[in-house]
């Protein structure tokens, strides 16, 4: 963890590690919504058009997939390859997005 603050209504924590920032934001109670068909389960979050996965490239993706591990982050795989050359973790956030650290 880098750095937390406050910004417009909004919790923010800056996280940096295994080569990547990442900016991830909390909003007060009651500021958001969610669609629960985008929160299903691969690969039924493939259906609906929309929100899918932020996707980040790391140049270590064991050290990227260690590094959530140790800190209790919800992991849906690890180590996963999808295509040859391309090997893949994914994760949900807090706000329950999906996150896909990607290694090619």
């Amino acid at each position: 963890e880098r750095a937390r603050m406050r910004i417009d209504g909004a919790n923010v924590a800056l996280l940096e590690g295994a080569g990547a920032q990442l900016e991830f934001l909390q909003y007060d109670d009651g500021s958001v919504t969610t669609e629960p068909s985008l929160f299903a389960e691969p690969p039924e979050h493939l259906r609906p058009r929309g929100n899918k996965f932020l996707v980040f490239t790391v140049e270590d993706l064991e050290r990227a997939s260690d590094e959530l591990e140790s800190k209790g982050v919800h992991i849906i795989w690890r180590g996963k390859t999808l295509s040859p050359g391309i090997r893949s973790t994914a994760i949900r956030d807090l706000d329950g997005n999906f996150v896909h650290i990607v290694h090619h």
